[in-house]
Formats: structure tokens, sequence, C-alpha cells
């Protein structure tokens, strides 16, 4: 018994010495190959950024949104990479979308937390989340899986790109408003959470000294139609204050797009997203 407690604890040690070894070697790896943005533009967002402002209309831009990106981690993202990066501009996705707490249950949720997890191990920073529940388990898992089995020589997973396709289909956009804004088929409140980060990418912008421009892509109308009132009423409450605060807001979320420039009832396609990225560069390089 006395072996075989003592071989046991050989194991044991010799395991925790390969995680702690593997761990060290991801630091070293993360902080060597953090990702640094040399482009004058960032575009930062959801899924809406994703497909619809493709890069290559702009004249500097690079395009790291993600789908299903919540505001804090649009937060965590910029508060990573803009101290080291050469940008001048951040275009941020903002919807109505932006203020549901949809994202607060990617923070808990079993079919999201592990997606979610898995791309911001290295930048969570759950103290900004104050009192809102959190897997802690679910991501210290993730950084363990990350960090700790086998050396990887990126672990720059938050950071996406655009991509889009050429067909539409046009669904019944009951089932999307119901995921947004309904839980148990009751409207839900707009989320605090969303509009406290979306305070602080206004101030790390100010802090960085970069310009920070708001971006609402087109919606179809039938999915527009549906959104509650108190959601449009707190989508422009808060517009009007960020315009005061002098962010610069580029509303565009009832531009008139035809059918067949939707990828879906909130996403537009390859050929809309054409047309919308000239529309927000020519935008942005035009001075208010």
């Amino acid at each position: 018994m006395n072996r075989f407690l003592r071989d046991l604890t050989l194991f044991l040690v010799g395991l925790l010495a390969c995680f702690a070894t593997m761990y060290a070697i991801n630091t070293v790896t993360s902080e060597l190959n953090a990702p640094r943005v040399e482009s004058e533009i960032l575009i930062v967002g959801n899924s809406h950024m994703q497909q619809s402002l493709n890069p290559i209309y702009f004249e500097s831009a690079e395009n790291i949104s993600q789908s299903a990106e919540p505001l804090y981690v649009s937060y965590w993202k910029l508060n990573e990479l803009l101290p080291r990066s050469s940008v001048s501009i951040v275009v941020l996705g903002f919807s109505y979308l932006s203020l549901s707490p949809l994202g607060n249950r990617k923070l808990t949720d079993e079919r999201w937390s592990s997606t979610l997890f898995n791309r911001v191990y290295t930048i969570a920073e759950l103290e900004s989340l104050h009192d809102i529940k959190v897997d802690r388990l679910g991501l210290y898992r993730a950084k363990f899986k990350n960090m700790c089995l086998y050396p990887k020589w990126s672990h720059s997973n938050y950071m996406g790109h655009y991509f889009n396709f050429e067909k539409s289909v046009l669904a019944d956009p009951d089932e999307d408003i119901a995921r947004h804004f309904l839980r148990d088929g009751k409207n839900v409140d707009i989320s605090m959470v969303a509009l406290a980060h979306l305070d602080s990418i206004v101030a790390l912008a100010a802090r960085e000294k970069i310009e920070l421009i708001l971006v609402a892509a087109p919606v179809h109308d039938s999915y527009y139609e549906r959104i509650p009132d108190h959601f449009i009423a707190g989508f422009e409450d808060t517009k009007r204050e960020l315009e005061a605060r002098g962010v610069r807001i580029l509303d565009y979320s009832q531009l008139e797009v035809v059918d067949d420039e939707f990828l879906n009832v909130t996403h537009l396609n390859e050929k809309g997203a054409t047309r919308f990225s000239k529309l927000i560069s020519e935008r942005i390089a035009t001075p208010e």
C-alpha cells in the first residue's frame, strides 16, 4: 500500500508538473503572438457587423467581429487590442439586439458558454460583469484545456473575420424575435450589462484617443416591425445620449434594402454587404 501511495504521489506530481510546464509555455506563446491590428479602422461586433462590413471596401480596415458577440466581449477585445495597435477609428456594431440580455445567458447556458469561453479565456475580465452570474467552472475548464494540456502557438480565438454568402432565405422572423427579445414568451428588459459595457467602450476610446463610430446594420422590415416597443425606445434614448456625448452614430437599421440583398431577416448577404460596406466607407471618410 505504501508503495502504491508513493507511486501515485509521484505520478500526480509529475502530471501537475506537466500541466504547469504547458501553462508556462502557453503563457509565453500567448504574449509573444498576441494579435496587433495594423489597420486604421477596426470593425468590431456580432454577426451583424461580421456579415455587413467587408474590409476590402475600406482604405485600411480589419473586421474582427464574431457571431453572437455581446458588448462585454467587444469591450474585452478592444481593451486588449487598442493599447498595442495602430487603430485610429473603431467601428462598433450597435443595434436593438445589442441591448438584449441574451448575451448574459451566454455566460451560464451550456449551449453557448462553451463556445464563448473557448474564445475569451485569455481576455475575459469577469470583474467587469459585477453581479451577473457566470459559469466560472466552465471558464476554468476552457482555460485549462487551452493552456495546460498541449502547447499552442496562437490563443487569439477571439479574433473574427468577415465572411458571407450569396443566397437569400427570408424565413418567418418570429423565431428570431423570440430568441432575441423574449423569455418564456414574455418581453425581457433592456440589459444594464450591455449599457454599462457600451459606456466602458466609449470611455476606452476616449482614453486611447480613438474615434468611435457606432453602426446599425439594416434588418428586414418584417423583423423590425416585431421588435418590442421598449427596445426601440431604449435604442433611440441611448442614441440621443451618446450623440450628446459626441459619439458618431450611423443608424441604417431601416435602410431600404431589397429582399435579394438579405441573407435572412437580420443579416445582409454578399450583395447587400458590398453595397452597405461602400456606403459606410464613404460615410466614415466624410467628416461631419
